[in-house]
């Protein structure tokens, strides 16, 4: 159910125009849908977390590489 889940988000992301996908999520889950480690495309995370648990997927070939700086959450996400 959670592969179908993830598919169907990819397919909606590329139907909405998005050209990548961001995760922060298990290092041996998600590659096998695609994602690589966010920072060998220059894509960091603005909190501390370890590199490989924060990851991308292209939906559009090469989006990653013009992705590149910091992921910007809304202000709500840092509320406790």
């Amino acid at each position: 159910i959670g592969a179908a889940l993830i598919e169907e988000a990819h397919k909606h992301a590329a139907e909405l125009n998005f050209e990548t996908v961001l995760v922060l999520g298990h290092k041996h889950y998600y590659p096998r849908f695609g994602y690589r480690r966010a920072e060998d495309f220059g894509i960091v995370f603005p909190f501390e977390v370890q590199p490989e648990f924060c990851m991308v997927k292209e939906l559009t070939p090469g989006a990653a590489s013009r992705a590149a700086g910091q992921v910007k959450y809304p202000s709500t996400f840092f509320e406790y």
